[in-house]
């Protein structure tokens, strides 16, 4: 098949988190398998603009488009490209492609394509990737994209794609009728092999005979990390937990919150790692936790079931289906997130079996060729229906 796949923001701004990621992997294991990809994106990035116009040196060619304000692009995720419809059908050759994949829900990126796919009667599919909730960014201008666009968004997809049960569910409430709804959930990401957990500890000064409970994650209020601090300040002394942090700061200060918790004896902030470092922090941890306020379906959960970790999700994760019962557990309060740690800490037996499901699991639902059969089954009873 000829796919485009069109994302407000691509490699290398992988500071925007998990859904580029997602969408790198699945695209270039499209490619691998002989199917014909191409992205459309725009030229924002963490820092400089990337360049514009095409972009053919990577595995799976890119054109970028301009945004008209790169800094509120940046820092609140607001996308403004200067493009027109017509742009798109002349750069990119629309009418050559069989489907089209739009990429988060929002974004008047995606506003240009839907025109210019009916102007060349090409069919897109849709997927939220956890975009839907309102309280997704300032409400005002939310409701007001919804009232103006998004129907129209949603009413023309030939089909959405919803990460979890959750999202269907949310797809619905929108007005997307159920059958023309798929889910198709994330896949485990690539990760490096751990090399040394033991020299992690070490270099990290990370005590050996405690219960180490992970957050690896950007570190963003809404990731929860408060709630995180304050669950080890609270059970640290009667269940020995000790939390390690990884991940960069963004508008959150870590040494902060261990303070105003007076966690510091409890907790141990390692900044970002990545490659074999990130993985020996889930090699050296006994559980992974992620009280988030928001989430679509967050990839570092799949990476630590990979690790064979129990999970301790929010439920704002969209895990629930996934997990609860199974390979860990879900908290809808402060109170619930320290009972589930709590238990683990304490049930030796529950934390290796529900660690040991987390990992078949991984690799049962979650491998990236079967993400991959899933994803070309959506594009091809798509691209059926509209012919």
């Amino acid at each position: 098949m000829n796919i485009l796949h069109v994302v407000p923001y691509y490699a290398p701004a992988f500071e925007f988190g998990g859904p580029i990621q997602s969408s790198l992997r699945i695209a270039n294991a499209l490619q691998a398998a002989n199917d014909n990809l191409a992205v459309l994106s725009t030229d924002v990035s963490g820092s400089n603009r990337l360049p514009s116009g095409w972009d053919k040196e990577q595995n799976v060619p890119i054109f970028r488009v301009k945004n008209a304000i790169h800094t509120v692009a940046r820092e609140y995720k607001m996308f403004l490209p200067l493009i027109k419809p017509r742009t798109i059908l002349e750069n990119l050759s629309l009418e050559d492609f069989d489907i089209v994949h739009m990429q988060e829900y929002r974004n008047m990126l995606n506003v240009a394509v839907m025109q210019a796919c009916q102007d060349a009667e090409v069919p897109y599919v849709l997927s939220p990737r956890g975009t839907l909730p309102q309280e997704h960014g300032r409400t005002a201008l939310t409701k007001g994209f919804d009232a103006v666009l998004g129907d129209r968004l949603l009413d023309n997809a030939t089909m959405c794609m919803a990460l979890t049960r959750n999202e269907r569910e949310q797809l619905k409430e929108f007005g997307v009728p159920d059958e023309k709804i798929r889910i198709v959930p994330n896949a485990v990401p690539e990760v490096d092999p751990p090399e040394d957990p033991e020299g992690f500890l070490n270099e990290h000064n990370i005590p050996r005979d405690s219960q180490r409970v992970l957050f690896l994650s950007r570190l963003h209020p809404v990731k929860g990390l408060d709630r995180a601090i304050k669950a080890i300040a609270n059970l640290s002394d009667e269940h020995d937990l000790h939390l390690v942090i990884v991940g960069p700061e963004e508008t959150l200060e870590v040494q902060a919150l261990v303070d105003k918790h007076d966690a510091s004896e409890f907790v141990t902030y390692c900044g970002p790692l990545y490659g074999s470092s990130k993985s020996d922090a889930y090699a050296a941890s006994h559980m992974y936790a992620l009280p988030s306020r928001m989430e679509g379906f967050p990839n570092t959960i799949l990476e630590a079931m990979s690790f064979g970790l129990p999970i301790i999700a929010s439920n704002a994760c969209n895990v629930t289906d996934v997990i609860q019962g199974e390979c860990g557990f879900v908290s809808t309060t402060q109170d619930e997130l320290e009972i589930a740690l709590a238990r683990l800490a304490q049930d030796h037996d529950l934390r290796k079996r529900m660690g040991s499901r987390s990992r078949a699991l991984a690799r049962e639902k979650f491998s990236t060729d079967r993400i991959v059969t899933l994803t070309r089954d959506a594009y091809e009873a798509a691209a059926g229906k509209a012919s």
